[in-house]
């Protein structure tokens, strides 16, 4: 009986003693892996960031670009409305289509569509990489509306539209096909204008939630690294208790191959005295 006991005492030791070293790796491991998800994280988010900046930079080039579109339009309506009856005269047209409508207006646009749509792609991967990002824990990111990029860019598409057919009307007034005068033209340069107002309202609200989303990004780059710290002070705390209770077994299987003789009542009575 005796040595069955020796036996079992080393065995409790020895098992002690292999839980105490996978305590201390554990101890390591778990800075290691927070290490580990902390840059992966970081990574993320930064690409992220990143993700929204070109955005953000791609919604100020079409919100510049309307704006001389706007400036454009409104050129054409005071050049228009200065011709009054004399709107037939061909060197003013000219003036009007080429200068104004042909190498400035129509420029802009097309411009701001073509970003627009690359701006619709961007966001979609964005959607994409925020959909991802909130696979992580302690990460709930809103990502932008796509619906209202797409809003944008099919407001564009219809600014352009009103544009080619303006550029159209003016020629066939000046060839006399058409009938009419002043409003033949301000009726498209009314349209456009309420057209480029109705986008840049899409463009301020797609850019605000870009605004908050870039700033959620920058608040988690900061807070999930201390979160991550917390919790892995956390978990080796509760590897210290594992590890203090296995180190107590070590001494208690230790007394005990000394001493064989004593009972359990009485090794656990000498400890804890």
């Amino acid at each position: 009986m005796k040595t069955v006991k020796l036996i079992i005492a080393w065995i409790l030791m020895i098992l002690a003693v292999v839980g105490v070293v996978a305590v201390l790796a554990g101890l390591v491991g778990s800075w290691i892996v927070r290490n580990e998800v902390t840059d992966v994280t970081l990574n993320l988010l930064t690409v992220g960031e990143t993700a929204v900046t070109a955005t953000r930079d791609s919604v100020n080039k079409v919100e510049d670009r309307l704006e001389q579109s706007a400036a454009r339009v409104m050129t054409v309506e005071d050049k228009v409305v200065g011709a009054g009856d004399v709107l037939k005269d061909n060197s003013i047209l000219i003036a009007l289509i080429n200068e104004t409508v042909g190498e400035e207006l129509s420029p802009a646009l097309t411009t701001a569509k073509e970003t627009a749509v690359t701006i619709a792609t961007l966001t979609f991967a964005l959607s994409d990489a925020v959909a991802a990002a909130n696979n992580v824990p302690f990460i709930n990111l809103d990502g932008p509306a796509v619906t209202l990029i797409q809003d944008a860019a099919a407001g564009i598409v219809e600014v352009h539209d009103d544009m080619t057919a303006m550029r159209t009307a003016l020629i066939e007034r000046r060839e006399g096909r058409i009938e009419g005068g002043v409003d033949v033209i301000t009726d498209y340069t009314s349209s456009i204008t309420s057209g480029i107002q109705k986008v840049q309202q899409n463009l301020q609200a797609f850019d605000a939630e870009l605004s908050t989303l870039s700033a959620d990004l920058g608040a988690l780059k900061i807070s999930l690294p201390r979160i991550y710290t917390l919790i892995t002070i956390g978990v080796d705390l509760i590897l210290l208790l594992i590890g203090i209770a296995f180190i107590s077994l070590i001494l208690h299987s230790l007394s005990f191959i000394r001493n064989p003789e004593q009972t359990l009542g009485s090794l656990l009575g000498k400890k804890v005295a």
